[in-house]
């Protein structure tokens, strides 16, 4: 089960467990993982009211298709908008509490990021590495690859690089 970052019901609840933990509990940094929709099919984010928002915004009925690069890019855009949040609340509690997230690397490394939008990671995930790393107050990234070491350090040093 997962949570709509999208809905402003769940964007609210989620920003007020953040300035909990934070104004409540001294921790060391916050890490934010995941942060993305899950990998897959692509079949995340058609709750009625973001269909109904991606209506509004784009005048196309109907939900698109999950390989439509407008989607994949408005998907993006709530997820990275959600991130903001998180990062104000806590920021708003404590402004030098370091924050971290994950990136997940998946299939081949982007070379660049224009390259970087047609990967899985950022179709399937909707993570927007590059706009993330200019994202203020957003401390640590760091990468999530759960391939075997063995056969696939090229790929994982190629995320790194990127």
């Amino acid at each position: 089960m997962y949570l709509e970052p999208g809905l402003a019901a769940v964007q609210t609840h989620l920003e007020a467990a953040i300035t909990e933990l934070v104004s409540k509990y001294k921790i060391d940094g916050l890490y934010i993982d995941p942060m993305g929709d899950p990998a897959g099919p692509g079949q995340w984010g058609y709750h009625p009211e973001i269909v109904r928002k991606w209506v509004e915004e784009t005048g196309v009925s109907g939900a698109p298709p999950s390989n439509d690069p407008k989607w994949q890019a408005f998907r993006a855009k709530i997820i990275t908008d959600a991130l903001q949040g998180f990062i104000a609340a806590a920021h708003k509690v404590r402004p030098d509490l370091p924050i971290g997230v994950n990136l997940t690397a998946q299939g081949a490394a982007a070379i660049s990021a224009n390259d970087f939008y047609k990967s899985p990671a950022f179709q399937q995930t909707h993570q927007d590495y590059p706009k993330w790393l200019e994202l203020e107050g957003l401390s640590r990234i760091y990468v999530r690859d759960f391939r075997p070491e063995q056969g696939e350090q090229t790929a994982f040093d190629g995320w790194l690089n990127f």
